[in-house]
C-alpha cells in the first residue's frame, strides 16, 4: 500500500491518500480545505477511491466532504462519536467566515476498534492513523 501525504489550506492541514499496489483502489482521508488539486489528481489516475474517512469532524477537514463525494461516489465514514459536530457543519463555516458547501451523508458510523480500511488497503486505527 502506499501513502501519500498532502499538506492542503491554509492550516497546512494533512490529508492523505491510499492507494492499493496493482490496482486503482484508494482511500481518502481527511479531504481538507484547499484540496481541489489532490481531487483533480485522484481523477487524472483514474483512481476507484472506495471511501472518505473523516479522522475528526471539525470545519476544516469537512469543507470539501461533499465535493470529494460527489466527485467520486465513495461513501463518507466517520466516527460515530463525532456525529453532533458534524451535523453542526453550517455553524462551524459560518464562525469562521467561511461559505458552507453543504455536506454528505454518513454512510457508515465508525466505533472505536472497528475495520476502516479494504482488503487492499488495511487501516487498523482511523483516530491514531495506524495503517497496516
Amino acid at each position: 500500500m502506499r501513502v501519500e501525504r498532502f499538506s492542503v489550506g491554509p492550516l497546512d492541514n494533512n490529508l492523505y491518500l491510499l492507494t492499493a499496489d496493482g490496482t486503482k483502489e484508494a482511500i481518502v482521508i481527511d479531504p481538507s480545505i484547499d484540496s481541489e488539486g489532490v481531487l483533480a489528481e485522484i481523477q487524472s489516475r483514474a483512481l476507484d477511491v472506495k471511501r472518505i474517512l473523516l479522522t475528526h469532524a471539525h470545519i476544516d477537514h469537512m469543507l470539501m466532504v461533499k465535493r470529494f463525494h460527489e466527485a467520486t461516489g465513495a461513501p463518507v465514514w466517520l466516527h460515530t462519536e463525532d456525529r453532533p459536530l458534524y451535523d453542526r457543519g453550517a455553524d462551524q463555516a459560518a464562525a469562521i467566515g467561511m461559505p458552507w458547501p453543504g455536506s454528505a451523508p454518513i454512510a457508515h458510523a465508525i466505533a472505536d476498534g472497528g475495520e476502516v480500511g479494504t482488503a487492499v488497503c488495511p487501516i487498523e486505527k482511523l483516530r491514531e492513523l495506524s495503517l497496516a
